[in-house]
Order: C-alpha cells, then sequence, then structure tokens
C-alpha cells in the first residue's frame, strides 16, 4: 500500500481499515438469546452517506479553515446521528464506528471532514459486500462472496 503522508493516503487507508473491522464486529455480534443482531441496512447507511455527501460537495470548494457556516452544518449533521440512534442497528454502527466522536474531531478542518467522509463511504461499501438486507453475514452466499473478494485481494 502506498502509505505516502504527503498525499495523506495513510490516514485513508486505516479509516477504511477500521471500516472493515467495524463492520465485521458488527457482523458478529450476538444478541442476549444468541442470535445474530440485525445490521443497519444498506439503505439507511446510504442516507447517512448522504447526509456526509452534501456537505462534502461545499466542502471541497472551501479553504482548509471551514467558514462558520459549514462547520455549524457539521454540528447540525452530528445532531442528525444522534437522532438516527432511535434504531438499535444504527446506534450500535454508530457507536461501533465512533462517528459522533469523528464529527467531534472534525471542527473546522477541511482535511478532517474530508477524511471522515471517505471514512463513511468505507463503512457502506463493507456494509454492502457483507450482505443483503436482513440477511447474515456468515451465510453460505456471503461467505462465498467474501472468499472470492479475499482471493482478489479486495478483503483480508
Amino acid at each position: 500500500r502506498d502509505t505516502d503522508r504527503s498525499r495523506g493516503l495513510g490516514d485513508v487507508y486505516k479509516r477504511q481499515d477500521k471500516a472493515e473491522n467495524v463492520i465485521g464486529e458488527l457482523c458478529k455480534r450476538k444478541g442476549k438469546n444468541g442470535k445474530p443482531e440485525a445490521l443497519v441496512t444498506t439503505s439507511k447507511i446510504r442516507n447517512l452517506l448522504a447526509m456526509t455527501a452534501d456537505i462534502y460537495n461545499e466542502v471541497q470548494g472551501a479553504e482548509d479553515i471551514l467558514p462558520d457556516s459549514i462547520v455549524s452544518r457539521i454540528g447540525y449533521l452530528r445532531i442528525k446521528f444522534i437522532y438516527e440512534c432511535r434504531e438499535r442497528a444504527v446506534k450500535n454502527l454508530i457507536d461501533e464506528a465512533q462517528i459522533l466522536d469523528a464529527l467531534k474531531e472534525i471542527g473546522n478542518s477541511r482535511q478532517r471532514y474530508i477524511l471522515f467522509s471517505r471514512y463513511m463511504e468505507a463503512l457502506v461499501a463493507f456494509r454492502k459486500i457483507c450482505g443483503k438486507k436482513d440477511e447474515w453475514f456468515f451465510n453460505r452466499r456471503n461467505y462465498i462472496c467474501i472468499q472470492k473478494f479475499r482471493l482478489q485481494g479486495l478483503l483480508k
């Protein structure tokens, strides 16, 4: 992997690895009855990404220090994520992925928001790989799919 710090790729790769681990842990989680807990649906996680992408489009044209208008939108985004925690599967994702902490860390940094946005994209991608709708991570079809991705070098 290219971890050339001058291009900031090291942080991107770390976030992608973290996203893979987060989704993997959520897929393995079992409830009180011993059955796997429901994963956040792909449509719900895509909605979370859409909220993030809305701000990302504005951040792209901004200076390194974000204006107050964008910083306040990031703060409001954090509130929206908290509101979405009313669903257990979303709360599990937000807690495990430490999304609220990541949003706090952004502050007024353009680069940190871009990294956060890429992290959200990685979470969506790994969730999509892990299964469709309410299928579980380790069912036969998804297990075979994941083994193919591993063989192709896309997953560890």
